[in-house]
């Protein structure tokens, strides 16, 4: 059994096409869904003045996905995830424990495969990830999870990281920003002053989301309107991939839709992805993640909304800057979870979005995570730099809150821009 001939050319041709443009010069636990209940305060209030320069922010440790509690799948359906030729060499295996093959994708971006399988009564993923590993297969399985935003406002974000308020700050130069969410208004966003081109990686049939999600994120982001309320990164050209879809009540993102959203942002050559979802930790997205890190693209993700103590997957990976929420008196989210992976805090309670005529209040780690990836772009805008140059940059200029130090509340503390 091998993988569709068709398969075979178009990851192979998008490969070496990829190849060719990178020489050219120019180059949640599951994060649930709104969340509704007030701040309350947390017993590290106070700020700790720092005299001395925090250390290099440390490795994230990967936590064992035991560690992690999975929602239980409502299918038994399993992501297999790799390069080309070991996917190819996974399907025999596939089809010896009476599994089938229910779609494939070639993932150029990453320079990946990835097949969707249907294992039948076959049903221990440990076993089946055992037998690659035998055959010297290197590739990622795991179930087809899904994920949720996490998300539920005043106008006092920009003020409380060190922007100036009313005043415009835009970018020095464009950045190419990311957003895997749901779909969009792109009408609402143009008239924000925002440059987006918007992309659907949902397959036939799915039902769209809603719109509201998404582009409050990207307001937040990049909403470029001066002498009104604007984003923390006006200027950014966003990239935004719809990879959410309602099923009956809920709104969920297969993991199959997040990988092609990144293999489609690769594509694009952004340079930064904001990941306002959470869900639980897999070994497949693991990978993607992984890939895409690797090309030099910063990521950007939400803890989650469960009030929970382990951060939400993918704001747990090491790849990932991992963002909690705070409200305008800098204090926890009640909601937030928490962990060592936390990273950075931010704005995250009783927000506006600029532009929104609703006059809504929003809450959550989302927008927490959109906040500290316009901090982000604004870093990236003054010259390139890694993950972890930008990481030890911005915890060096974060206001330490809660326990002295990174502690697994606040991380480093709250986010500061750092000025114009």
């Amino acid at each position: 059994m091998i993988l569709p001939s068709g398969l075979v050319s178009a990851v192979t041709g998008a490969v070496v096409a990829l190849a060719v443009g990178l020489m050219a010069p120019d180059a949640p636990r599951g994060g649930g869904g709104a969340d509704r209940a007030a701040p309350v305060p947390v017993s590290h209030e106070k700020s700790h003045p720092r005299e001395d320069p925090p250390p290099k922010p440390p490795t994230k440790k990967k936590r064992d996905s035991a560690q992690l509690p999975e929602r239980e799948e409502r299918s038994g359906e399993l992501v297999v995830l790799g390069r080309l030729d070991d996917v190819d060499r996974a399907l025999p295996v596939v089809d010896a424990i009476g599994g089938r093959v229910l779609r494939s994708s070639a993932l150029g971006g990453l320079k990946l495969a990835m097949v969707v399988i249907d294992p039948g009564s076959y049903s221990s993923r440990a076993d089946l990830r055992a037998r690659f590993a035998r055959a010297g297969i290197d590739v990622a399985t795991d179930s087809a999870s899904e994920y949720r935003t996490a998300a539920q406002g005043r106008d006092y974000a920009q003020g409380l990281i060190g922007l100036p308020v009313p005043r415009s700050c835009p970018l020095s130069r464009e950045v190419r920003v990311g957003v895997i969410d749901g779909p969009t208004d792109l009408e609402d966003l143009r008239d924000a002053g925002i440059a987006v081109e918007s992309q659907t990686v949902l397959g036939q049939g799915a039902e769209p989301a809603e719109t509201d999600h998404a582009t409050a994120i990207i307001k937040l982001i990049a909403a470029s309107r001066p002498g009104e309320n604007e984003g923390v990164a006006p200027g950014v050209m966003v990239y935004a991939a719809n990879a959410f879809a309602r099923e009956g009540d809920a709104t969920v993102m297969k993991l199959e839709n997040m990988i092609k959203a990144l293999d489609w942002l690769v594509l694009r050559r952004v340079e930064l992805v904001n990941l306002s979802f959470a869900g639980p930790s897999n070994a497949v997205m693991a990978r993607a993640i992984e890939a895409t890190a690797r090309q030099g693209i910063i990521l950007v993700a939400a803890t989650g909304n469960d009030g929970a103590p382990v951060v939400a997957y993918p704001a747990a990976d090491p790849h990932v800057i991992s963002v909690t929420a705070v409200d305008a008196r800098k204090r926890l989210y009640r909601s937030a979870n928490t962990g060592d992976e936390v990273d950075f805090a931010a704005p995250g309670v009783d927000l506006t979005v600029p532009g929104d005529p609703s006059g809504r209040y929003r809450s959550g780690t989302s927008f927490a995570a959109a906040i500290v990836s316009g901090v982000v772009a604004r870093e990236l805008a003054r010259g390139p730099a890694s993950r972890e140059a930008i990481e030890a940059t911005l915890a060096r200029r974060a206001e330490d809150l809660g326990a002295p130090g990174h502690d697994g509340e606040f991380g480093w503390g709250l986010i500061r821009a750092g000025g114009c």
